[in-house]
């Protein structure tokens, strides 16, 4: 089950495409920043909307000034817990930011592939679950 700042995330990202009556086909590569590619304008708005509401801009920058460049695990997992969020939360916003990378910190992330693939058509590789 996935953590509730995890699923507000989600949420307040699909509402903001609402918001703005968003159309995109259904087979855009949402995961582009894996690539190298940007994001579409649409993802990138909805991504810091929903960043926002969670973790304040201001406060989000004002952690980044003070700890740059050494995100220690303490520091991190204590500013989640001032802002009432999740640590996944803090560090996923930390690696969309490129303040640290995606190696880091893994261990406070939440997996949710098994949470997806049970209810996805697909599993991200062209194949449907179940008939790997």
């Amino acid at each position: 089950r996935l953590p509730g700042e995890l699923r507000d995330y989600v949420i307040l990202h699909e509402l903001v495409h609402i918001e703005h009556r968003d159309a995109s086909p259904v087979d855009v590569d949402i995961v582009s920043g894996n690539t190298g590619e940007e994001l579409p304008e649409m993802e990138q708005r909805a991504n810091q909307k929903a960043a926002n509401y969670l973790i304040p801009e201001d406060k989000m920058k004002s952690f980044i000034t003070r700890a740059r460049p050494f995100y220690y695990q303490t520091k991190v997992v204590q500013f989640a817990q001032a802002r009432k969020v999740h640590p996944g939360i803090v560090i996923g916003q930390l690696q969309n930011r490129g303040e640290i990378d995606y190696q880091q910190l893994r261990k406070h992330l939440v997996k949710v592939r098994s949470d997806i693939l049970g209810s996805a058509l697909y599993n991200g590789w062209g194949s449907a679950p179940g008939l790997e």
